[in-house]
Parts: C-alpha cells; structure tokens; sequence
C-alpha cells in the first residue's frame, strides 16, 4: 500500500519509486563505498514482484493479447499488490485472463532478475574501469 506522495512519485515502506529515488539512492551508495554489497534483491522484493511488469505486458502482447487488454490484466493484478499486499507473481497466475494466454511457467521465465541485471559487471567495468 503506497504511504505517501512526492512530486507524484508513489512511495511505499519508505522507499521513493522513480528517479528521485533512485539518484537519492544512488548517491548514499556512492557515499558508502561501492565495494559494498547492494541489497537489490531485498529492495525489489518491497514489490511483491511489480518490477516484472513490463515483461508480462510484452509477453502477453507477443502471445496475441491486445495491448489494451494486456495493461489491464496487468495492471489488475497489480493494484491488488498495492492495495492488499498481494503476491504479482500469485496473482497472475490465479488470473484465469492470463493464464490462458501464459502458462505457469512462462509467467515464471517473466520473474527472471538476471535478465534486468545480466549486463550489471560489464556496465561497472566500462564506468569504473576494470581491476
């Protein structure tokens, strides 16, 4: 459930959604050191999985769903993460719209953190220089 409003970025348990929050975000880790270990994973999981998104709406347009009909099963399912502090993943899966279209574990394949963090070392090797 959202616990306030900045600026019309949505916040939630205190976490600032956009890029306000991030570049806040980013410049305490810079702060800190960068050779400590980031806690993504920990911050993501504040979301029951709405990272994954974007991902669900495309596989469901690339399986011939509407792209209106698309952003509304995902955008059902997640409104029920904010308001209820539901499971996305669960959700989807228990949505029989979605299900038709997805299987079970084409939903899964969707909730890959690798994919988003796939190219992270080559990134930092290319900002920072390689060791």
């Amino acid at each position: 459930m959202p616990t306030g409003d900045i600026h019309g970025i949505p916040r939630r348990n205190g976490f600032r959604c956009g890029a306000q929050g991030a570049a806040h975000t980013s410049s305490r880790t810079t702060y800190q050191g960068l050779h400590q270990q980031l806690s993504l994973p920990d911050n993501l999981d504040k979301f029951s999985g709405l990272v994954h998104s974007q991902r669900v709406l495309l596989a469901l347009t690339q399986k011939g769903v509407s792209r209106e009909d698309s952003y509304r099963l995902v955008q059902r399912n997640a409104m029920k993460v904010w308001e209820q502090g539901a499971d996305f993943m669960a959700e989807l899966k228990a949505d029989p719209e979605v299900s038709a279209a997805l299987s079970d574990s084409e939903i899964e394949e969707k909730f890959d953190l690798g994919y988003h963090t796939r190219h992270v070392d080559t990134i930092f090797a290319r900002v920072f220089g390689e060791k």
